[in-house]
């Protein structure tokens, strides 16, 4: 269920950096402010055996010690970018950045002005309470980790497709202006009680987890879902009519005490176990014959 640019580094970028000649490396001469940083690129760039900065397009460090990321500017062809570290604290990005990961305890700042290129970003920290989306209208993909967000602003990114949020204190989230969403996590988010949907026709996968209060929705408009998910939600049912597409319902662990799939005859996975549903829901869930897996 996760989102291919989730899946990390882009192997396809490292392959094709093969070294010249050891005669002239220019990267000899690369310092990093962060030794951390600069072990974890040294390594790096002695195992694909670059030689060369335009080489440089993919820089993924998990270092504890990395505490700052300058001296990356002098990288003109970097592409993405995966840090996860204990001591970071502040990042600026470049425009040259199509994919950004940065996780740290400790990160408050993160400077998206001048990376305008950027596509997809995933963010994880406790500390930072802001992100300028504005910066970066072009985004595809967002994943937030632990940010203390209480509101989210999705008009600024309205080519969003695949969105993640994760343990964010998010009561509401306004889904409205991102039509072309495809993919939809949501995780841990305790306090989320609404979600509005808009017309995404395109939402093909939703996953609902650890959201308590979230006890409704209104999926009229999802015409395309074929995958839901859901666990430790408030859901007690849902009005499917419209989710003719639907070929996995996989809802366990919630408050579901009826569910009807009258109109979703592409039906293949059902699970609704570890729900207080009635024993007529029970009774109906018997009737489902074009269904391969029910479980209740």
């Amino acid at each position: 269920m996760k989102p291919g640019w989730l899946l990390g580094i882009s192997m396809l970028a490292l392959a094709g950096c093969s070294s010249d000649s050891d005669d002239n490396n220019e990267l000899d001469a690369i310092e990093l402010a962060s030794p951390a940083l600069q072990t974890c690129f040294d390594t790096i760039r002695n195992y694909y055996g670059w030689t060369r900065i335009n080489q440089v397009e993919v820089l993924a460090c998990n270092e504890p010690d990395v505490a700052t990321l300058d001296g990356i500017e002098q990288f003109p062809n970097l592409v993405q970018l995966n840090i996860t570290s204990e001591q970071l604290t502040q990042v600026q990005l470049a425009n040259s950045l199509i994919y950004a990961q940065l996780e740290s305890p400790v990160l408050s700042e993160v400077d998206l002005t001048s990376a305008s290129s950027l596509r997809y970003l995933l963010l994880g920290s406790p500390e930072l309470d802001d992100v300028d989306l504005a910066a970066v209208p072009g985004l595809k993909g967002l994943l937030l980790d632990q940010l203390p967000l209480t509101q989210l602003d999705l008009s600024l990114v309205p080519e969003l497709d695949e969105l993640v949020l994760k343990r964010l204190p998010l009561t509401t989230l306004d889904l409205r202006p991102v039509p072309l969403l495809d993919l939809l996590q949501l995780d841990g988010n305790e306090a989320l009680s609404q979600i509005r949907f808009g017309d995404q026709v395109y939402l093909n996968e939703m996953a609902l987890r650890d959201s308590p209060l979230l006890s409704s929705l209104d999926l009229s408009a999802l015409t395309g879902l074929q995958l839901f998910y859901a666990t430790g939600t408030g859901l007690t049912g849902l009005d499917l009519t419209y989710n003719t597409e639907l070929s996995v319902f996989e809802a366990p662990g919630n408050q579901f005490t009826m569910q009807r799939f009258d109109y979703n005859t592409e039906l293949r996975y059902l699970d609704l176990s570890d729900n207080p549903l009635s024993e007529d829901a029970r009774q109906y869930l018997m009737t489902l014959d074009w269904v391969e897996t029910v479980k209740y």
